[in-house]
């Protein structure tokens, strides 16, 4: 893996042919110095370049995961807690 050394370091990710397919992005630094980094995954999406794509992924990051995705994360956790017990009772 490439050296990502600071917050918002990233590295592309080229495949065999050489095309592009996305970028390693490191959103955080580590809790510890001998902690390890665990990059995000960037790729690019219909009518947004790579480099657009690593931006917003870069303003949307507070923690390791961009905050979009871990609010949708916390809150289907938080569901599920509150309502995993009854719909296994339900059979569904």
């Amino acid at each position: 893996m490439p050296r990502l050394r600071r917050r918002g370091a990233h590295a592309n990710l080229v495949g065999a042919s050489g095309a592009t397919w996305g970028a390693l992005l490191r959103t955080s630094e580590p809790a510890s110095a001998a902690g390890g980094i665990r990059p995000v995954v960037v790729s690019v999406g219909h009518g947004l370049s790579l480099p657009s794509a690593l931006g917003v992924v870069r303003r949307c990051s507070r923690h390791r995961i961009p905050e979009p995705v871990r609010q949708a994360d916390l809150r289907s956790r938080e569901w599920l807690r509150e309502h995993g017990a009854a719909a296994e009772e339900e059979g569904g």
